[in-house]
């Protein structure tokens, strides 16, 4: 075939036209969708704000059996629709790092970073403009000392 005849399509495109429908729809949970393909369990997650607000929605996913890398995942009828990268296990021991692991793991701590400094400038925009809901608020941390002294008054406190 001549190369003008050829043509290059991304991976969502592919897995659209091409992709294998799981027969079942999967559940986004914490820890991701984690569906069984051609009878092997698979974790698949999205370091991504907007995929993990979505924790509890149930998606439809597409994949292609030659290639597992990533799925398609699609919910309510096409309105959230996320290709989702496979999970490679991270190896504890350093040595047993690959140049994927690292990646996965740098990427992993700068999404948990984000997020993290997102959700301190959110509360202190809550305080500053006095909008701070009761849930968004740490309880005031109690000391021993004073658990025992309200444990002892109670004891002590006559009963009528």
């Amino acid at each position: 075939m001549p190369d003008k005849a050829l043509r290059t399509t991304d991976r969502v495109k592919y897995l659209r036209l091409l992709g294998e429908e799981h027969p079942w729809k999967n559940e986004l949970t914490n820890s991701g969708i984690t569906p069984v393909l051609l009878g092997e369990k698979r974790l698949y997650n999205l370091m991504d704000v907007d995929f993990q607000n979505k924790v509890g929605t149930v998606f439809q996913v597409t994949f292609d059996p030659c290639d597992y890398s990533s799925i398609l995942v699609q919910a309510r009828e096409g309105q959230y629709e996320y290709l989702v990268p496979e999970v490679v296990p991270i190896p504890m021991a350093l040595m047993d790092h690959t140049p994927e692991t690292h990646k996965q793991l740098a990427d992993m701590q700068l999404w948990k970073r984000t997020v993290s400094q997102d959700a301190i400038n959110k509360l202190l925009m809550d305080r500053d403009s006095g909008s701070a809901s009761p849930t968004s608020c740490s309880p005031t941390p109690v000391s021993r000392a004073t658990k025992a002294l309200r444990t002892s008054q109670e004891r002590d406190a006559p009963h009528t």
